[in-house]
C-alpha cells in the first residue's frame, strides 16, 4: 500500500468525524486562488483573477482540506491583518503555497539597480560592491536584490547591511554559488503585507501552521513567500509552526513595538526550511526560536537584532545550507543551543554580545563558520546554572574567529572537547581559547592541528588554568605536544 492512500485515509477520517463523507474535500488537481484585499469579496469572489476573493482566510477556508496536488494562493499588493490558520492534510506530491509579490525600491541616494563590478571587500562577511554608488548607509537594509542575469538570475537576496557603495548579503558573494561578479540586480520589496487583525484584538500569532504531511519531503508542506511580515502589536509569536513542513521563502518580517519571536518552530514532525529571508524583532526577542526535536535549515537567512537570534533548545538539528546565513546585532547571543545540534556550511554571526553560546549536551560542528566583532566572547561554553556540567563538542573546522572584545572560545563548564581543525583565532580581546578557573571549568579538552592558526590574542593563544598563557608556540615546541593543569584537569594537545 502507498504511504499515501487517499481512499483509505477519507474512511478513516470519515469515521472519526460521524460518517461525514470528505470525498468532495480532497484535491482532484491543482488549485489556484487570487485574493485581492483592496477588490476583493468573500461574499461575491470566486477566487479567480477577475473576481477574486478579499481574504486568505477565505482561501484556506474553501481550498481542500485532503490535498494531494499543489494548492497555490496568490496575494495581490495590499495589507492583509488576519490570523492565519493552515492545517491541511498532505501527501506527499500536496503542498499549500501563500505567495506575495515584489515592487521596486527607490533609494534614499543612490542607483536602483546597476551591475557588480567585481570588487568585493572582506569576502568573508559577505559583501558586494558596487564602485561608485552613493546609498545611504543601511537605507537598503531589510531590501532584496534581485538578480537579473547570471546562474541567479530570478533570485531575491537579502540585504543585511550597507555602505555608501557596498551591501552586506546573506552568502559570500564572490565563491561558489553566490558568485555575482558581473552579476545585474534590482533593489525591490514586497508589496505584500500580513499583519495582525488588531480590531479582533488579535496578539497571540499572525499564522499557526500545522499540516500533518504524510511524507517529509522539500517539495512538500506549506511555503511563504514573497511578504512582509508585520510583528507590531504581538505578544508572543508571528508565525508558529506546531507540526508539518513549513518553508519560509524571500520573506522579511519586523515590529515596530513589541518583542514577538519572529518564528517558532516546535515539536518532533517539524521541519522548517528558510530561504532568502531578512528576519528581525524587538530588542527582547528570541528571533527564530526552534524547540522539541524540530529541525531547521538555513539557506540565506539574514537575522538582524532581537536578543538572541537563533535559539535551539531540546533535541533539535540547525544545518546551514548552500545560502548560508549572516547573524547580527543581537544583544544577548546571536545562537544559542541547548541540548541540540548544528551541521552544515557557512554562517557570519558578528556584532552581537555573545556569538553563539552553548549549553549542556551540544554537538556543533559546522564548517566555515565566521564568527566576529562580538561584544564578549565568541563562543562562550556554559551551562544553564552557572556551574557543573556542559558536555558539548564544538568542531571548528574551516572557521575564523576574530576581533571579540573578550576570548575567542570562553569555557566556563566542565566535560567539553573543542577540536580546532583548519581554524584563525585572532586578534580577540583576551586569550584566543579560554578554559577558565571559575564556575567549575573542569575536564575539558582543546585539541589543534597542524593548520591551526593563532594570532595577537591580548592575553595570549591559549589558557587551561584561565590566567596563564600557552602560546601555540609552545605547545608545538613539546616534545608530546600535551598539556594539562593538574587542577582542574584541563588539557590541551595536538594531533
Amino acid at each position: 500500500m502507498a504511504w499515501f492512500d487517499k481512499q483509505i485515509f477519507q474512511k478513516g477520517i470519515t469515521s472519526l468525524f460521524g460518517g461525514l463523507d470528505l470525498g468532495s474535500v480532497g484535491t482532484s488537481a491543482a488549485v489556484t486562488l487570487e485574493i485581492n484585499v483592496t477588490t476583493g469579496s468573500d461574499t461575491t469572489g470566486n477566487g479567480t483573477l477577475s473576481t477574486p476573493y478579499k481574504t486568505i482566510g477565505k482561501a484556506l477556508s474553501v481550498a481542500p482540506f485532503l490535498a494531494a496536488h499543489a494548492i497555490q494562493i496568490n496575494l495581490a499588493a495590499g495589507i492583509y491583518p488576519e490570523l492565519l490558520n493552515v492545517t491541511h492534510v498532505l501527501a506527499s506530491t500536496g503542498k499549500v503555497t501563500i505567495t506575495g509579490a515584489f515592487q521596486a525600491f527607490t533609494p534614499a541616494t543612490g542607483p536602483a539597480s546597476g551591475t557588480f563590478d567585481g570588487s568585493f571587500a572582506e569576502p568573508l562577511a559577505n559583501t558586494a560592491k558596487l564602485t561608485g554608488a552613493t546609498w545611504t548607509v543601511n537605507n537598503l537594509k531589510g531590501k532584496f536584490l534581485q538578480i537579473t542575469s547570471g546562474s541567479l538570475n530570478g533570485r531575491y537576496i537579502p540585504i543585511g547591511a550597507n555602505a555608501a557603495d557596498t551591501l552586506d548579503i546573506s552568502a559570500a558573494a564572490n565563491t561558489g554559488t553566490y558568485n555575482l561578479q558581473g552579476v545585474s540586480f534590482n533593489i525591490v520589496e514586497q508589496s505584500v503585507t500580513l499583519a495582525r487583525d488588531s480590531v479582533g484584538g488579535q496578539t497571540q500569532a499572525i499564522m499557526w501552521v500545522s499540516n500533518n504531511p504524510t511524507d517529509f519531503t522539500a517539495a512538500n508542506g506549506v511555503t511563504l513567500e514573497n511578504v512582509k511580515v508585520d510583528l507590531t502589536g504581538l505578544t508572543n509569536s508571528g508565525i508558529r509552526v506546531q507540526q508539518g513542513v513549513f518553508h519560509l521563502r524571500q520573506c522579511m518580517t519586523f515590529t515596530g513595538s513589541g518583542a514577538p519571536t519572529a518564528l517558532f518552530p516546535t515539536g518532533r514532525h517539524t521541519r522548517v526550511t528558510i530561504t532568502d529571508s531578512y528576519v528581525s524583532s524587538g530588542a527582547g526577542a528570541f528571533v527564530i526560536s526552534a524547540a522539541s526535536c524540530s529541525q531547521v535549515t538555513l539557506d540565506g537567512l539574514i537575522v538582524d537584532g532581537g536578543a538572541v537570534g537563533l535559539s535551539a533548545t531540546t533535541n533539535c538539528t540547525v544545518t546551514t545550507s548552500t545560502g548560508q546565513a549572516l547573524i547580527q546585532n543581537c544583544t544577548t547571543a546571536g545562537m544559542s543551543f541547548t541540548q541540540s545540534y548544528m551541521t552544515g556550511g557557512r554562517a557570519v554571526i558578528r556584532s552581537c554580545v555573545i556569538g553563539m553560546r552553548v549549553f549542556g549536551q551540544c554537538r556543533i560542528t559546522p564548517s566555515n563558520l565566521v564568527v566576529q566583532n562580538n561584544t564578549a566572547a565568541g563562543v562562550h561554553l556554559l551551562t544553564g546554572g552557572g556551574t557543573g556540567d556542559n558536555g558539548s563538542t564544538v568542531s571548528t573546522t574551516g572557521w575564523s574567529i576574530t576581533g571579540n572584545t573578550t576570548a575567542g572560545i570562553a569555557l566556563d563548564s566542565s566535560h567539553n572537547w573543542i577540536h580546532l581543525s583548519t581554524t584563525t583565532v585572532s586578534t580577540n580581546g583576551t586569550f584566543g581559547v579560554q578554559a577558565s578557573n571559575l564556575k567549575g571549568g573542569g575536564f575539558n579538552q582543546v585539541s589543534t592541528t597542524s593548520a591551526t592558526i593563532m594570532a595577537s590574542n591580548t592575553s595570549g593563544d591559549f589558557s587551561i588554568d584561565g590566567t596563564a598563557a600557552i602560546s601555540l608556540a609552545a605547545l608545538r615546541a613539546d616534545g608530546d605536544k600535551d598539556m594539562l593543569d593538574p587542577v582542574r584537569l584541563n588539557r590541551l594537545f595536538e594531533f
